[in-house]
């Protein structure tokens, strides 16, 4: 069975409001879990060009800052790390390279959709580990009610693993809710696993809803139901263009007003 735990997160911000927020977060977080936190900030290649150096220090500089004020109020062990790179690249590879359990990432919802991708979701596509995004708008502090959409697609079981830390150490409600066709031997097999996770959970069929527009339908399922967290498993489907002009994945971390776990790969926690 694939290991995962809390051990050390990683906060990945780029000096703006939701970044902000989402380092609020990631501090509860790695207090809750005792974690390691490391926040880390990628130097845009085109703004620096040749004064690369400067732009580090510069960096540097405000990570210092934002680490003094959280140690100012907390106790924790914190890590800052600032590089030159395209920020997708630069975070696949410092999580690797650090052995990070969990990303946090902030995000503005409700934006308008002129772009074929959102930095979020090219964050979540490329790094290996479970990506927290966190909306601006979103201020509970405690996960008590978790979504688990199932639809048919490789991969929606693994991700019932990565749920385990959140519901043992907040005790968080899980509900497991079948959206599209129906697919009996995956829901089973879910079941299964959490079972022998000893996770608690509930099943819902909505299998009888309409086939198409899912991504909606599951925020319009955690508005309705109260929940505070969704675990997806992150995709790249195309075919969520004909409808939303983007797919699955990224319309919900557009339009979610609560907090997404995204898992994109199967991981397995080193530390």
């Amino acid at each position: 069975m694939t290991k995962y735990h809390i051990r050390k997160i990683a906060v990945a911000t780029n000096f703006t409001p939701e970044a902000g927020h989402a380092l609020q977060y990631a501090v509860l977080l790695a207090k809750r879990y005792n974690a390691v936190l490391d926040i880390i900030h990628a130097v845009s290649p085109a703004e620096s060009k040749n004064k690369k150096a400067e732009f580090v220090s510069a960096a540097y500089e405000k990570l210092k800052k934002q680490k003094a004020d959280v140690l100012s109020n907390n106790e924790l062990e914190i890590k800052l790390y600032a590089r030159v790179g395209e920020v997708e690249a630069f975070a696949h590879k410092y999580c690797i390279e650090n052995k990070t359990d969990l990303l946090v990432i902030g995000v503005q919802t409700g934006v308008k959709k002129y772009f074929a991708a959102t930095e979020a979701y090219k964050i979540i596509m490329k790094v290996e580990c479970p990506v927290l995004s966190v909306p601006l708008s979103f201020k509970q502090h405690y996960f008590h009610s978790i979504l688990f959409p199932v639809r048919s697609v490789t991969g929606v079981e693994n991700k019932i693993l990565y749920t385990k830390p959140f519901i043992d150490k907040e005790g968080a409600a899980l509900y497991i809710i079948n959206f599209g066709e129906i697919d009996t031997e995956k829901i089973n097999e879910i079941a299964g696993i959490a079972k022998s996770q000893g996770v608690e959970f509930k099943v819902y069929d909505l299998q009888k809803t309409a086939k198409k527009n899912i991504p909606a339908q599951v925020i319009a399922y955690a508005k309705e139901n109260g929940n505070d967290l969704i675990v997806i498993n992150a995709t790249s489907e195309k075919e969520w263009y004909d409808i939303f002009g983007e797919n699955y994945t990224e319309y919900i971390l557009k339009e979610s007003d609560i907090a997404v776990v995204s898992i994109t790969h199967l991981f397995e926690s080193k530390s």
